[in-house]
C-alpha cells in the first residue's frame, strides 16, 4: 500500500523540518519564539496524524479505497510545504533570522495565510482523514 509508505515518510520529513525549525528558534529574538514556535508544534502535529494514518491505513485495509483520494490531495500539497521550507533552509550565506523570515514572506504569499495556518488547515483535514478511516 502506498499509502502507507507515502504517510510514513512525510512524518518523518515533518520531523526533520521541525528539529530544524527548533534549531533557528534559538537564535531568533524572543518577539519571533511565538510565531515559529507555533508552526513548530504545528509542524510535529502534522507529522503525529500522519503516522496515525499511516497505522489506521495498515488496521482497517478495507476501507483505504474510502480516503485514497482525499489523500491523494493532501499529501501533495503538504509535500509542497514541506519542500520549500526544506529548500529555504538550506540557503547558504544568510543568517538563521533571515531564512525565517524568508520562509514566511514567500509561503504567505503563496496562499494568502501565514505559514501557521496553512499548517493547521492541513491537520484538520488530516484529522478528519482518521476519523474517516476509525469508524
Amino acid at each position: 500500500m502506498a499509502e502507507t509508505v507515502g504517510c510514513w515518510w512525510e512524518a518523518k520529513r515533518c520531523d526533520d523540518v521541525a528539529a530544524a525549525l527548533t534549531r533557528i528558534r534559538t537564535s531568533l529574538d524572543a518577539s519571533a519564539h511565538a510565531d515559529i514556535t507555533n508552526v513548530i508544534n504545528e509542524v510535529l502535529h502534522s507529522g503525529s496524524l500522519l503516522r496515525d494514518l499511516s497505522d489506521l491505513l495498515r488496521i482497517y485495509r478495507n476501507r483505504v479505497s474510502l480516503v485514497r483520494e482525499f489523500l491523494g490531495i493532501l499529501l501533495p500539497c503538504l509535500e509542497r510545504s514541506v519542500d520549500d521550507i526544506r529548500h529555504h533552509l538550506g540557503e547558504k550565506g544568510v543568517t538563521f533570522k533571515q531564512v525565517w523570515m524568508s520562509i514566511t514572506a514567500r509561503m504567505s504569499r503563496e496562499g494568502g495565510g501565514s505559514l501557521y495556518t496553512r499548517f493547521i488547515m492541513y491537520n484538520g483535514y488530516m484529522v478528519q482523514l482518521v476519523r474517516l478511516l476509525s469508524r
